[in-house]
């Protein structure tokens, strides 16, 4: 890799071309002179419009009434959605497609042997707080779960991973035919149970350790905002990591003459039983279980030593789970671009809106903050300064389920989406405290702190990124940019169609996720009783989607991308002594440094004006298009419908982003063959984002289009 140091000299010596930085507070990134002073203004009017009130009445809305996918409930937010966006001045439609979801008949669980107990004991209700009183919450289970009733020694498995049932393994302890409890964290829920399946167990108890986000942690609701001891977090187990979204159609979306395959086909739907239960019930298990004291690190919160069994604590699972096809709601609202030539180019925005219970948190303080968006984008409007590039804000359904109405909606719409889509802006469990985050596909990653400058933090009245810089961040960038991985709405753009994409919150504290206590309560006492970080989120996400729909040339730097699969590559070779990856390097750092040439190109051209304005154009849909080179349509062995070569979801994470993917796990099993394969697709797919990056330096550098008058 070039040292940062040293870049904007190579660039200047390889190019010839100005590499000066854009002055402070006179042109933005991405925009002529001409068009900054427009942008600036529209972006201020635009802060000027979200507001804590607003937020808030929003929220309150939303979290009045259950709203599990697949339920009147959700139907009746999807109508509030709808509904605001047309009074704002939105286009919208809703959208419906037909799934697969899974609802529970009966969950219980029996402690047998050596004492007797059965569960799982109901969420307390807390006095001041009506909706943890709610006969309609639906029990705490785990969506597409085996049904089954089985009965067994219990294994205690730490966090559930793969590395976890090992040691046990190591330590001879019995797996086959055992029920494992595991606790929350570290992996996707779903990769627990689909590691316990693999390694014989006959089924799955997980639970929530106060270690993690319990009474060790501070005060558990409502004295404070971590998990109580009957909070149990809900959630899906389908292996999202395989193929997400509809089970029945898997990679094709789920509309009206498509087929469905049987369930009994589905490669993401779990074979054994799991259930969720608190620690206040896991308590009663694992004091029960002896054998081996545990490792240390896999010592939890709870008063007393953890053994790993098995027994002698005998417990059932009696799990009653009903598969059924029902009908979800997207909700679309649209603001036509205003250019003609750029009207269909489309820059996303999304969050999702179904709930385990209630989701103030999450989903519905990202649905907010959405609402708020689509306010102040709409206000504009109205004053005639509508986007130049059309701007879709999507309220996403089935998202806990697997991430399914968005996949459907993206399958549903992939050739559009391929050709046209510039970016995808999510915004999930948008506000839980008061500190904001970001993560980006590289090429975006320096937006973050570009937004973060304009927006003030309403406790310091500093700015986010006056903060940021104050914590110590680097000084070339002081807003730290995270790697995308999955678990959120942004997967089906970024890991199937390569739609370069950004997510951002505001987070802190936060133990009732998946929980009956993540309500409108909680949120006015701990997550943001002022909702002002709703108004900084929404802030932040509006000017981001205003600089990508409006920008001369969209503020895209490939040269990111480059530099980081250089950082991947250096991380892979350390998996396995002797592992040379050279070539790939070197392929990525032609990549960087002509990504940051084009960069400084196109700024300079901007600063000068000499980029005529059908060039800027040509030179926008370049940008947009190149993440596209990423993906490899046979996708990621073993799972095809992961097709972006440079970053998935781990297999045994489910969540966190696993760079270059496909290589990592070549180089893992030794398999020279598979190595060499995967290590071909990777230089491909470089070679093909260097094309455009030098399709689009022509552009810029030359011809007919020089100086034409903008």
């Amino acid at each position: 890799m070039v040292p940062r140091s040293n870049r904007l000299a190579v660039l200047a010596l390889l190019f010839a071309v100005p590499v000066s930085a854009s002055p402070a507070g006179e042109r933005i990134r991405g925009f002529t002179k001409e068009g900054s002073e427009t942008e600036r203004a529209a972006e201020e009017s635009y802060r000027g419009v979200p507001r804590p009130e607003s937020a808030s009445r929003h929220l309150r809305r939303l979290t009045e009434d259950l709203h599990l996918a697949g339920t009147p409930g959700s139907h009746d937010t999807a109508r509030y959605v709808h509904e605001r966006f047309l009074e704002y001045g939105l286009e919208s439609e809703m959208v419906s497609y037909d799934v697969l979801l899974s609802y529970p008949d009966s969950v219980k669980f029996e402690l047998k042997v050596p004492e007797a107990f059965s569960g799982p004991t109901p969420e307390a209700g807390i006095p001041w707080d009506k909706d943890s009183f709610s006969p309609d919450a639906v029990a705490p289970f785990l969506a597409y779960s085996a049904s089954g009733d089985v009965t067994a020694e219990v294994v205690y498995a730490n966090y559930g991973l793969p590395e976890d049932f090992d040691e046990l393994e190591r330590q001879g302890v019995p797996l086959s035919g055992k029920i494992a409890i595991v606790r929350f964290g570290r992996c996707y829920r779903g990769v627990k149970v689909r590691v316990a399946e693999s390694r014989g167990c006959a089924g799955v108890i997980i639970y929530s350790d106060p270690a993690d986000d319990g009474y060790v942690r501070g005060d558990v609701y409502p004295k404070g905002p971590w998990r109580p001891e009957t909070a149990v977090q809900r959630g899906s187990i389908q292996y999202v990591f395989l193929c997400p979204g509809d089970p029945l159609t898997p990679g094709w979306p789920s509309i009206p003459g498509e087929r469905r395959i049987d369930a009994a086909e589905s490669l993401v739907l779990p074979k054994i039983p799991a259930i969720a239960i608190s620690y206040g019930d896991a308590r009663r298990i694992l004091q029960n279980i002896e054998g081996q004291n545990v490792p240390r690190a896999w010592q939890g919160g709870l008063p007393f030593a953890y053994h790993c069994g098995p027994g002698p604590a005998l417990v059932r699972l009696d799990v009653k789970m009903k598969l059924e096809v029902r009908k979800i709601w997207n909700v679309i609202g649209t603001l036509p671009g205003s250019s003609p030539e750029e009207k269909d180019q489309i820059v996303l925005m999304g969050n999702h809106r179904d709930a385990w219970c209630y989701g103030a948190v999450d989903p519905s303080s990202g649905t907010a903050v959405l609402l708020e968006v689509a306010r102040g984008l709409g206000a504009l409007r109205k004053e005639g300064r509508g986007p130049r590039r059309t701007l879709k804000l999507c309220s996403w359904d089935a998202e806990e389920y697997g991430l399914v109405g968005s996949v459907e909606w993206a399958e549903h719409h992939a050739k559009d989406l391929s050709e046209n889509a510039v970016a995808y802006v999510n915004c999930d469990a948008a506000v839980s405290g008061p500190n904001v985050g970001f993560s980006a596909s590289p090429s975006l990653g320096d937006l973050a702190g570009e937004i973060a400058a304009h927006v003030t933090d309403p406790r310091s009245g500093k700015t986010i990124e006056e903060l940021a810089r104050e914590r110590g961040g680097p000084a070339a960038s002081p807003v730290s940019v995270g790697t995308l991985g999955s678990g959120s709405d942004f997967t089906a753009f970024l890991d199937h169609l390569g739609i370069a994409c950004f997510d951002l919150s505001s987070v802190g504290p936060y133990g009732v996720y998946h929980s009956i206590y993540d309500s409108y309560a909680w949120m006015s006492r701990f997550g943001d009783p002022t909702f002002e970080y709703h108004c900084v989120v929404a802030k932040l996400a509006g000017t981001l989607l205003l600089r990508l729909g409006n920008a001369d040339v969209l503020p895209f730097d490939l040269g990111d991308d480059g530099a980081k699969i250089v950082e991947h590559a250096a991380a892979v070779e350390k998996l396995r002594e002797g592992t040379t990856l050279e070539d790939l390097k070197r392929q990525a750092t032609t990549l960087e440094v002509e990504g940051r040439a084009l960069a400084e190109a196109v700024e300079a051209a901007l600063e000068a004006g000499t980029l005529g304005p059908e060039a800027a154009r040509k030179v926008s849909r370049v940008l947009a298009a190149a993440e596209r080179g990423f993906i490899d349509e046979r996708g990621l062995v073993g799972r095809p419908w992961y097709r972006h070569l440079v970053v998935a979801p781990g297999v045994n994470a489910g969540y966190a982003a696993e760079s270059l993917p496909g290589l990592r796990d070549a180089v893992s099993s030794g398999d020279a063959a598979a190595i060499a394969r995967e290590k071909a697709r990777l230089l491909e797919a470089i070679g093909r984002v260097i094309a455009s990056v030098r399709e689009a330096r022509k552009l810029v550098a030359g011809g007919e289009l020089k100086g034409e008058a903008r």
